[in-house]
């Protein structure tokens, strides 16, 4: 083959594809001509001027695009032999090759081009270029031949004879055609006028043959009307004939779907168009479900489908009432999913099976009543408000092979082309009950999905669900944005979830070792990992101690939060109880076991001085047990008073700071009026809400050691307030007494711890006060700069407080030193 002498014409509104492509053809075919056109009109100039030996043609092009250049080029005496190549970027696109074909187009190539695939087409279409050239020269030759064949035949009258009667006979076949053929045939003239019309295009139409001989062609076409069926004429002259589908009109005026296939005769009287028309209303309708169906497959699930499918089924089939059914567990009964009645939903309902054709649809494949099936079932009483006449029936069945629910349509006019009707539905009843088996699935599903959320979200532990690689937050339960106060805004993965949680980075960092320590031995070990306590930090800056456990289930991470705080408080105050039970037992035992060996020594001395007769000595060995007995029943009684502080509590109530002072005042007067005392009350007032009579202890105590601890050589005074630290309320008894010796500021609060033991009392008054600020979820401490220098009683009571002080309060509780 002489490459130099070949030219290729491709056609693309893509310059860089255009230049790859001249390199291929090139580098293929060394010395070819390459001819580029930009789009379609520029590609037929150059087709037209060069006469190309094979064309590349891209589909997609703006204006024209490949399809409409290469009809163009097939319509054109000159073009139409030039091979045409079609090029796209769908490899796949079976829509396009189809269309590339019925367009006149030899070949097709898919982008990127293949090399050697695009080298054998050119060869190829070259060789269809040359042999469609010598055709063409050929049928030339023959032509001229005919010609002078027929000029010798018309001559002669023998050869007229022949003719005549061939003609005769061609005139028989073609009747013996037009009665026969199962399509309808139309022989029109020029002006679209029918001048003969078959039998089965009447039978198609409702018409009579008369009655069509005396119409035009857009008597009958819908979608034409009498300048579309003039163009449309005039381009079947041009290409000599045309395939296409359109919309006829029955005589009942009713429309059905056709398909014609025309072909021009012409003749010297100015020629005919032959018709053959096919009803195509059937494959339509097959067709369109086919389509609505696939369609629904992805954009139409649930109600909406249901509802979707009911009207298409009403449109397509002439239905005025659609019904689509669930059938309940007893078969007895069916509930509506969707209901279409005159152009209107109405509301879904649940009704019985029983005196219903639905009834005796339910285990059919299908069911059909064509006429009169009001009559057939008078106790149905919609059927007889509906005025029905026609019904018809499918039941839709699960993958088991179970019914569960039904289709019904229903008409005013008996039930025509029943065949039909029946196959589409057995159609729709697959796609129908697939649809239902998913809604069920996805109910079951969201029950299941909607009691697990239920247990999750009341469960006491912090539930966190992540997902992926990522460990993406999906869900965190009620739980754990209570404990902690983060909600899943805050927390969109692990990663932002760490620096929240343990924002000291030292901290952070030892947690996340031993965290990779336990994932490497769980994985070693092939067992779940141990879980692990931490201190999280939460929203508001509060602790909580919290053991971790971890679980994956797919791709999905579960970390389960339990919140240990308050345990751990219960343990340490459990500590705290145990270390306080053996400090008392051991000083219950120390303090009680001393007036004891008192009692028992002089109960020695008194058989002994009373065997002497000693009178004087025996009157001082009975003081001395008479005092041993006291002091152990003033530790006994102390002993018991702590112990209720713990276990028997009054109701609480509402009671203002000023009302407990005014209370202590008056129970103490007669020791404030004996020792001559000054007392100073609080500056401002505080509403609390507590046990009334530990709290009236709780101040009563501290004021009565502030008495009793005033040395006799200056005037007691002692000052009641209290002040705001921060967003604490601090409470305050300050005394001008005898002091504490900074030492033992934290040992006052002892059981039995006296620093003076000339003092009266058993040495247990601060440790009551201390459990009754303990109970109250407080603290007390005591300042003092030591001997001589007075003591200040601080505490507070946050289970107590309920009010705001005064303004002024803040100032006026300094008091005095």
């Amino acid at each position: 083959m002489e490459t130099d002498r070949i030219k290729v014409l491709a056609i693309d509104d893509n310059q860089d594809n255009l230049i790859s492509v001249q390199a291929l053809i090139r580098e293929a075919f060394p010395g070819v001509t390459v001819l580029t056109a930009l789009n379609g009109v520029r590609g037929l100039e150059l087709a037209a001027a060069e006469d190309p030996d094979v064309i590349l043609l891209d589909i997609v092009m703006p204006g024209i695009d490949g399809f409409e250049v290469c009809r163009k080029l097939k319509a054109d005496e000159k073009l139409c032999d030039i091979p045409v190549i079609f090029v796209t970027a769908l490899k796949g696109d079976r829509e396009s090759r189809l269309r590339a074909l019925d367009c006149g187009g030899e070949a097709f190539l898919a982008k990127p081009i293949d090399e050697i695939e695009l080298t054998v087409q050119i060869r190829a279409m070259v060789k269809i270029k040359a042999a469609n050239v010598e055709k063409r020269t050929e049928n030339e030759r023959l032509t001229a031949l005919v010609r002078e064949q027929t000029h010798d035949l018309e001559q002669e009258n023998e050869a007229r004879k022949i003719s005549e009667e061939a003609m005769r006979r061609s005139e028989e076949r073609h009747r013996a055609i037009l009665r026969t053929a199962m399509d309808g045939i139309w022989l029109m003239d020029m002006a679209g006028r029918l001048l003969e019309v078959n039998d089965s295009y009447c039978r198609m139409s409702g018409y009579s043959e008369q009655e069509l001989l005396g119409m035009t062609v857009s008597d009958l076409d819908v979608d034409e009307t009498a300048d579309d069926t003039a163009a449309h004429i005039k381009k079947i002259m041009d290409h000599g004939s045309d395939r296409f589908e359109t919309r006829h009109r029955h005589k009942d005026g009713s429309v059905f779907a056709v398909e014609l296939a025309v072909q021009y005769q012409p003749h010297d009287s100015g020629g005919q168009m032959v018709a053959f028309i096919q009803d195509i209303t059937e494959r339509k309708k097959i067709s369109g479900l086919q389509e609505f169906l696939a369609l629904s497959s992805t954009a139409m699930t649930g109600t909406s489908f249901f509802q979707e499918l009911a009207i298409y089924l009403a449109r397509v089939f002439g239905m005025f009432y659609v019904c689509i059914d669930r059938l309940e567990g007893d078969g007895l009964n069916a509930t509506t999913l969707a209901v279409w009645c005159d152009g209107v939903f109405e509301d879904n309902v649940t009704y019985a099976l029983k005196d219903t054709p639905c009834g005796d649809v339910v285990g059919k494949n299908i069911c059909c009543f064509s006429e009169r099936v009001s009559q057939l079932f008078p106790l149905d009483q919609v059927l007889q408000d509906l005025r029905a006449e026609s019904y018809i029936g499918v039941t839709l069945w699960s993958h088991s092979a179970q019914p569960i629910g039904l289709i019904a349509l229903i008409g005013r006019t008996p039930l025509k082309n029943r065949p039909l009707v029946e196959a589409m539905l057995k159609l729709v009843a697959v796609r129908a009950a697939a649809e239902l088996e998913r809604l069920d699935a996805e109910a079951a599903l969201l029950a299941s999905e909607q009691k697990f959320r239920g247990m999750v979200d009341t469960l006491p532990l912090a539930i966190h669900l992540t997902t992926g690689i990522e460990q993406t937050t999906c869900y965190i339960n009620p739980t754990m944005v209570r404990l902690f106060g983060y909600t899943e805004a805050d927390i969109p993965s692990v990663e932002q979830w760490w620096p929240l949680a343990y924002p000291d980075e030292n901290y952070r960092r030892e947690i996340s070792e031993e965290w990779n320590r336990r994932v490497e031995r769980a994985i070693e070990t092939q067992t779940p990992i141990d879980p692990m306590e931490v201190v999280v930090t939460c929203k508001d800056g509060s602790k909580k101690n919290i053991s971790w456990a971890y679980i994956t289930l797919g791709d999905k991470n579960y970390a389960c939060g339990l919140d240990l705080t308050e345990l751990m408080q219960i343990d340490r105050e459990l500590q705290k109880k145990n270390a306080e039970i053996e400090q008392f037992i051991y000083t219950v035992s120390h303090d009680l076991r001393s007036p004891l060996v008192t009692v028992k020594t002089f109960m020695g001395y008194l058989e002994k001085d009373m065997a002497e007769g000693n009178s004087e000595q025996l009157a001082q060995d009975v003081q001395y047990i008479h005092g041993a007995a006291d002091k152990m029943k003033l530790l006994l009684d102390e002993l018991l008073e702590m112990s209720r502080i713990d276990r028997i509590a009054s109701p609480p109530v509402t009671v203002t700071l000023k009302e407990l002072v005014d209370e202590v005042l008056g129970t103490l007067a007669g020791s404030i009026k004996e020792r001559a005392v000054v007392i100073q009350p609080p500056a401002a007032d505080l509403t609390l809400f507590g046990d009334r009579q530990r709290l009236h202890q709780l101040l009563q105590n501290l004021v009565e050691n502030a008495i009793k601890f005033c040395p006799d050589d200056r005037t007691p005074r002692i000052e009641l307030g209290l002040r705001q630290e921060d967003s604490e309320t601090v409470f305050f008894v300050r005394d001008n007494g005898i002091g504490i010796d900074p030492q033992f500021h934290s040992k006052v609060f002892n059981i039995f711890e006296k620093l003076n033991p000339k003092i009266p009392g058993a040495g247990l008054g601060l440790s009551m006060i201390e459990r009754i600020v303990e109970k109250n979820d407080g603290r007390i401490w005591v300042e003092s700069e030591g001997k001589g220098h007075g003591a200040c009683f601080y505490f507070t009571l946050p289970g107590a407080v309920k009010g705001e002080m005064s303004e002024d309060c803040g100032r006026r509780g300094e008091g005095f030193r």
